[in-house]
């Protein structure tokens, strides 16, 4: 159960199933650089971006560990950096 409430906030975000999840139709030449998809990151307060791939929804899948010393899951649209999905 309290699993449960830590994801709550997260819920409008979270997908069921993350292989269907889909982030953008735009051409990849249209995204975000990794590295400024990580620059972007760090400005937001995650302390360590330690991996980052494209999932078959053309999102960016980014493993991280948050301002809280957390490792994160996170899914983001990689031409704009925002957070489409939190998995915890």
């Amino acid at each position: 159960a309290a699993a449960a409430t830590g994801i709550a906030a997260f819920a409008n975000m979270a997908a069921a199933d993350n292989d269907e999840l889909k982030c953008t139709n735009a051409a990849q030449s249209a995204w975000m650089s990794q590295d400024a998809t990580k620059d972007l990151l760090k400005q937001q307060g995650y302390q360590d971006v330690r991996k980052i791939k494209v999932t078959e929804g053309n999102c960016y899948e980014v493993y991280a560990i948050d301002a809280q010393g957390e490792k994160v899951e996170v899914y983001l649209d990689p031409t704009s950096g925002n957070l489409v999905a939190k998995e915890d």
